[in-house]
């Protein structure tokens, strides 16, 4: 095993591989035999998945941002605010993963962000980036120009996968947390009833701030430790069959996320122990 450089962002993937047990997660860039050096290839019994690990150094709005000085105001559309992401990737789907289409092993991009980019990794960002800028249509009735059904919701034009990088498997985004903040949101939630059902304004605010001055909430506040989790986000091709399916069960923490494409509904859809909990069309 040759020792590389890692990147903030190999190191994360490394720790969260670590945490699941999979096999690979120490080995950085393996060589497989091919011309390009992937940052990992991690496997569980008969699951496994090739993963290129990209984290951003800068982002359009960071640049735009830069560019406004002290006006700090920015007018800019999807397509703008999405290309940072579609651009990592193209980069990454044809740099590192393309040359091992032929192992027949799903490959999978990993957008992680360690240095706080402006760059948003939430999920409707992401299925945006990957099957096009997002919007509203309705249909309209040409004799009288009136609407003829519901606003639905419908992705557009420029996704980095409308007919590009059809071997690719999945888009994957890496993310870490601390256990001091999942046990202080559990806090407020367990302990809203205590200024939630109190009408005036002040009275509610006072109450909210003797419930601070509480050892709960002090000793939530310093839990120890960070964990990581990862968002898993299917591409067309790998539910057509131009790509290799990633199984749920290779990243399956706690968690994680798993978002998977219905050829016939045309529909991704995030699921719970494989039920369908949320869903957008595509």
């Amino acid at each position: 095993m040759k020792t590389v450089e890692r990147k903030a962002s190999e190191q994360w993937f490394e720790s969260y591989a670590t945490e699941r047990g999979l096999d690979g997660a120490d080995d950085h860039q393996p060589d497989l035999g091919g011309t390009a050096e992937p940052d990992f290839r991690v496997s569980r019994g008969d699951l496994s998945a090739i993963v290129e690990v990209k984290e951003f150094e800068t982002s359009y709005l960071d640049r735009a941002l830069k560019a406004g000085g002290s006006r700090n105001v920015v007018i800019t559309g999807a397509e703008q605010e999405l290309s940072t992401v579609r651009h990592k990737i193209g980069k990454a789907a044809k740099l590192q993963l393309r040359p091992y289409v032929d192992r027949g092993e799903p490959l999978i991009v990993c957008l992680a962000n360690p240095r706080g980019v402006w760059v948003n990794l939430d999920s409707d960002e992401v299925l945006a980036a990957m099957y096009g800028d997002p919007g509203f249509v309705f249909d309209v009735d040409a004799a009288t120009g009136e609407a003829v059904n519901d606003v639905r919701f419908q992705f557009g034009r420029n996704g980095a996968f409308v007919d590009r990088h059809r071997y690719v498997s999945a888009v994957m985004t890496l993310h870490r947390g601390t256990y001091a903040a999942e046990v202080t949101e559990r806090w407020y939630e367990d302990n809203r009833p205590r200024w939630a059902g109190i009408e005036d304004r002040t009275e509610r605010a006072v109450a909210m701030l003797e419930a601070r001055d509480d050892d709960g909430l002090r000793a939530a506040e310093a839990t120890p430790g960070e964990f990581y989790f990862v968002r898993v986000y299917e591409t067309k091709g790998a539910a057509l069959g131009t790509a290799a399916r990633v199984s749920p069960n290779l990243f399956d923490g706690p968690r994680d996320e798993f978002w998977q494409v219905d050829p016939d509904t045309g529909t991704i859809a995030l699921l719970a122990r494989g039920a369908s909990i949320q869903d957008r069309t595509i």
